[in-house]
């Protein structure tokens, strides 16, 4: 491939745009894309308008509404029998443009912004280039977190002789000079629904390489396109012995992009199979013999370090890592060939990587005991940077752990506070959180560390950290104060901040002017953090609720989180009687909750199946202590048991309140039984002293006897033997009053 070429403009010089009669001509193969087409088409809308342009759209045969959805946006729609040879179906669209400028994409993409491409058409800048390339951003998870991007050269003048070259990945000869832009396409292109169809678009592409390399046996660029996919394939092995095949040709008199390309693979596969020596082997001797620095070599040092770092030999990856910043300084000053940006995807190249090589670079130093090398390192990281900065976080706290300084935070954390990073100061305060957990002197020592800073601005974090300092201390005044000060300004409330509410629930501070500013969503964290870190969670909790009760809905919902967490993470063999306190205290608040988020008729045996199951449970419990409060035991036990029935996790208590109430029944029957017993023979008594004679004595035990069993006929006949009949002052007290 020649990167520069001597053409000439096509077209009358009478016609507007340089002898065409419209600007730009967008062109589209298309087939069975109707899940993205519309997405794609509209991206370019704001072109179109923009720039005096056609949209052109190939359909190599599609069987969906792809063809319904093209006919929203463009009539120029072409019908192409498919041959397998992708330039052939790209070609037919070329052919039929009527612009100075022709772009394509697939059906699979769609641009984020538009406007910087608009603006080089509409400003004439366009008139200063011969091609330019926008990034193909490629995603490897649905969740668009982790891609890659390529510098995809899609955008070319049209002239005499142009035409697209290759069966597959097709492309047009690259004529300088070529504009850069930062807009990119998003395509998730690479990702597949199954394995099936993944291995149908890869036999495809494996197919048709092989096609093109038989009529081209000399094509570089046919076997870098098939190394790539290889690795991409996970078929090192075959990628390597491709490469090692090729690579003495590339390294001859070809354009060197091809021997750049086969050597990543090369390095790509080695590190992915773990030979990591292999890896720095490759490298080194390519570095050696071709010490032109390139773009290449900034993936190539990337895996070299890492390689490195894995092997143990911290000396080199330091040496990597070095020669990748200096090389990376070269690249942002535009001091290498940037036209190799379009022959490789490029995974490590951006400040991002730039970040986590210092990272390494301090494991690295650390690693060999070089502590201040280590940390100058850590203070030369852009932490505005979206990196990886976890890792970094790990760094830091483990050169400290090794040191017993605690110094470095309140220096990193001004750093931060300074960069009004709100997602920034999130993540290392949250690693912070985590770490704190580790250990009571280390939990301490980061505390007292962070409530040293005086920040020229106050802060909700370091405010924080000065309660746990005072409650460390005993000082409850400054805990209160500082409390105080969450009331009064608003705050980033987020799980980080979970102590402001233990904390005050410890010290019986009102918490309701902190939940009015938490979601509702995020109780669960909040109680969640709270018990994890906080051996006392549920006495806590408890306690809190025995002296505060909120009526409302925001309190009564935070009430029952806590509760339920507090009632799950009990310890009940410790203290029973407590447990079960609790948890009826938990169950009888979510009943109020739930009678006052529902509406009664919700509660009928046709719509209550509506309603979640923690509201059903809520319901179920309520009836429950509702019976048992009225004395209905029977009620109260079958209440128990749907309770169990719709809310499983709280197994544990409701079991021990069923086996306590079985116990209870056997102890009442036993009692029964035994005074029926004493019964029967203080009845064979009287009647012997009746028949004695000894009516006096009768009457006294027969008056105890009455008391016991009022309405028994033996006793009732008995008074009236002894003549000790109720007065009418008794039967009156026991009148209705």
């Amino acid at each position: 491939m020649k990167a520069h070429m001597v053409v000439t403009r096509a077209g009358a010089k009478s016609e507007p745009f340089n002898g065409h009669p419209i600007r730009l001509t967008v062109g589209l193969i298309v087939k069975n894309e109707e899940k993205t087409l519309d997405k794609c088409l509209s991206s370019l809308k704001p072109l179109l308008e923009a720039v005096p342009s056609e949209l052109i759209i190939t359909d190599t045969g599609s069987t969906d509404r792809t063809i319904e959805i093209a006919q929203k946006y463009t009539n120029h729609i072409i019908h192409f029998e498919w041959c397998g040879d992708f330039s052939a179906a790209r070609n037919t669209g070329l052919k039929e443009a009527r612009g100075e400028w022709f772009l394509f994409l697939d059906g699979d993409e769609w641009f984020e912004d538009v406007s910087e491409i608009a603006e080089f058409f509409t400003s004439g800048e366009c008139d200063q280039y011969w091609t330019a390339a926008y990034i193909q951003r490629n995603y490897s998870d649905f969740g668009g977190k982790t891609y890659s991007d390529f510098h995809a050269c899609r955008i070319f003048r049209i002239h005499n002789g142009i035409h697209f070259e290759n069966k597959v990945h097709e492309s047009i000869p690259v004529v300088a000079p070529t504009k850069f832009f930062k807009s990119y396409v998003n395509h998730f292109g690479y990702l597949y629904r199954n394995s099936d169809v993944k291995d149908t678009k890869m036999d495809r592409n494996f197919k048709l390489l092989q096609a093109q390399l038989k009529e081209h046996p000399d094509d570089l660029k046919s076997y870098c396109q098939l190394c790539m996919q290889e690795v991409a394939q996970k078929k090192y092995y075959q990628a390597i012995e491709c490469a090692e095949k090729v690579l003495p040709i590339a390294e001859q008199d070809s354009p060197k992009q091809w021997r750049l390309l086969l050597t990543l693979c090369m390095i790509k596969a080695y590190y992915s199979l773990g030979k990591y020596q292999e890896a720095i082997d490759t490298e080194e001797q390519f570095a050696a013999r071709f010490p032109q620095p390139e773009i290449f070599h900034l993936e190539y040092l990337w895996y070299a370090q890492m390689a490195a770092f894995q092997l143990k030999q911290y000396s080199k990856a330091v040496d990597f890592g070095d020669q990748y910043l200096s090389l990376y300084q070269q690249y942002r000053q535009h001091k290498l060939d940037e036209l190799m940006l379009l022959y490789g995807d490029f995974e490590f190249l951006g400040p991002e990587t730039e970040q986590n090589v210092r990272v390494m670079l301090g494991w690295s130093y650390f690693m060999q005991n070089q502590t201040d090398q280590a940390l100058e390192s850590i203070r030369q990281i852009n932490w505005s940077v979206g990196f990886n900065r976890k890792n970094a976080f790990k760094l830091i706290f483990t050169i400290m752990d090794r040191t017993g300084e605690f110094n470095l935070l309140p220096e990193l954390y001004q750093k931060i506070l300074r960069l009004k990073d709100p997602k920034l100061k999130f993540e290392f305060t949250s690693y912070v959180e985590s770490v704190s957990t580790e250990g009571t002197k280390k939990c301490e020592k980061i505390v007292r560390s962070f409530a040293s800073l005086k920040p020229k601005a106050e802060d909700d974090y370091l405010v924080l950290e000065r309660i746990r300092a005072a409650e460390m201390d005993g000082e409850r005044q400054t805990v209160v104060e500082n409390l105080n000060w969450f009331r009064q300004n608003e705050t980033s409330w987020n799980v980080n901040f979970a102590d402001v509410i233990y904390i005050s629930m410890l010290e019986q501070v009102n918490i309701m002017p902190y939940l009015l500013q938490i979601d509702t969503d995020d109780v669960a964290s909040f109680a969640s953090r709270m018990q994890f870190d906080h051996f006392y969670y549920s006495k806590t909790v408890s306690d809190y609720f025995d002296a505060f009760s909120y009526n409302n809905a925001k309190g009564l919902y935070w009430t029952v989180a806590l509760m339920e967490r507090a009632v799950l993470s009990k310890k009940r063999m410790e203290d029973e009687e407590g447990y079960l306190k609790l948890f009826e205290s938990y169950a009888r608040q979510l009943a109020r909750y739930v009678r006052m988020i529902c509406r009664p008729e919700m509660f009928s045996a046709q719509n209550l199946p509506a309603l979640s199951r923690v509201f059903r449970f809520g319901y179920s419990i309520g009836e429950a202590f509702t019976s048992l409060d009225k004395g209905d035991e029977i009620a109260y036990l079958a209440g128990l048991r749907k309770s169990l029935e719709e809310y499983p996790i709280m197994k544990e208590p409701i079991t021990l309140l069923l086996n306590r109430f079985m116990k209870e029944q056997k102890q009442q029957d036993a009692k029964g039984k035994e005074f029926a017993s004493l019964a029967i023979q203080a009845k064979k008594q009287i009647e012997e002293m009746i028949r004695d004679g000894n009516l006096a004595q009768a009457g006294k035990l027969t008056l105890q006897l009455a008391k016991l069993l009022p309405k028994d006929k033996d006793v009732l006949r008995f008074r009236k033997l002894t003549h000790t009949e109720p007065t009418m002052r008794e039967i009156a007290s026991c009148l209705p009053q």
